[in-house]
């Protein structure tokens, strides 16, 4: 079982939720289907977790860990849409028409990216069943 920082799964979903929504039209409908189903480990968790409720918007507090049935194939998914969404968050950053409030909030998204990227290094995957 693999032990994810609520903070990091909390902005794991959010590339997820991303990925989901753009192959979901017009694209590759696998990828929107693994994603998905990324998605609802992490809903799956919540739901079962002690501390359900006491952090943001339903989820545990951000420093509690969640526990995620997570392999090999899916820790390098997660990792790719990591850096896909990097790839865009930079794009936002250095492009010369962003203004100062939206550069912020590009630079805490890269913040936070670059932290589940971290964390996920961390992870030691489940074993195929």
């Amino acid at each position: 079982m693999a032990h994810v920082g609520v903070a990091q799964w909390l902005t794991i979903d959010a590339v997820l939720d991303n990925i989901h929504a753009i192959e979901n039209v017009d694209g590759d409908q696998s990828v929107a289907a693994q994603a998905f189903r990324l998605r609802q480990l992490g809903w799956d968790a919540n739901a079962s977790h002690p501390e359900r409720g006491r952090g943001p918007v339903g989820w545990p507090p951000r420093d509690a860990h969640l526990e995620l049935a997570l392999t090999d194939g899916d820790l390098e998914f997660i990792r790719d849409c990591l850096d896909r969404s990097l790839v865009t968050t930079r794009f936002l950053i250095d492009s010369l028409s962003i203004d100062h409030r939206s550069r912020a909030d590009q630079e805490e998204s890269l913040r936070l990216e670059l932290a589940a990227l971290d964390a996920l290094d961390a992870i030691q995957p489940d074993p195929p069943a």
